[in-house]
């Protein structure tokens, strides 16, 4: 995965032991670090250190393409039709494929139009 490699963390979590009042400061909140080492959250036991992306820093959705991202609307637009004409169709998994569509609003509204015409059908 993403982050600090696990021989890494636990290096990490020994040098938690040793820290300075100058060191980082961990928030009450979620026990996240403020200053000093970035990307890492001490647990509830303080024993282990776990590779986590702070917000703001890292993007959650890798960067996509323009043509990736038509791809993805194509099967999404695919999976959309065959959910609509299912007998008892599942909403939860409407609404998750709306959620994964790729582009502006616009594009969004399209896909909810799109899905309310082809369930009148």
């Amino acid at each position: 995965g993403d982050g600090i490699p696990l021989n890494q963390v636990d290096s990490l979590s020994d040098d938690f032991t040793s820290l300075k009042k100058d060191g980082p400061i961990l928030k009450p909140r979620n026990n996240a670090l403020i200053g000093g080492t970035k990307n890492c959250s001490v647990s509830a036991g303080g024993s282990k250190a776990a590779a986590m992306s702070s917000k703001g820093t890292v993007p959650n959705k890798l960067q996509i393409s323009p043509a990736m991202a038509q791809k993805i609307n194509d099967d999404i637009k695919y999976e959309l039709m065959k959910e609509v004409r299912k007998f008892g169709r599942n909403f939860a998994r409407i609404f998750t494929l709306f959620e994964e569509v790729q582009g502006p609003l616009s594009v969004k509204k399209n896909f909810v139009e799109f899905t309310i015409k082809e369930a009148a059908r």
